[in-house]
């Protein structure tokens, strides 16, 4: 079994296919019909354009009290990237980085590795 496959297991999870729409998307990035959706369309509270979830990604949920750290979550965006970059790195040797005026991580400029 491979390190994803094991990983996926652990988790025990695999995100369903849906659509998400951060609260200044537009749906004219979505590329079928809205009337007949292939997977959900969710509308979400959160920043961020049109962003996929389907299965075979791995999906996590951190929680921090911010209190007991910085009470700014743009810092805790770039520490969620630092932690993505460094698990690249260590366990598949892929490098990857943060792209400045951007959240996610990155692999080249053209490939985007996560979504937060």
């Amino acid at each position: 079994m491979t390190l994803r496959q094991r990983l996926l297991t652990r988790a025990g999870r695999q995100h369903h296919q849906v659509f998400t729409l951060g609260i200044g998307s537009s749906p004219q990035y979505l590329n079928f019909n809205t009337e007949n959706p292939p997977y959900d369309v969710i509308r979400t509270e959160c920043g961020g354009e049109v962003t996929y979830h389907g299965p075979g990604q791995l999906v996590m949920y951190p929680i921090i009290n911010l209190r007991n750290h910085k009470m700014d979550p743009h810092w805790y965006l770039r520490a969620l990237e630092e932690v993505v970059i460094r698990a690249l790195s260590s366990m598949f040797a892929i490098k990857a980085s943060q792209v400045q005026g951007f959240t996610s991580v990155w692999i080249g400029w053209v490939s985007k590795k996560t979504s937060l």
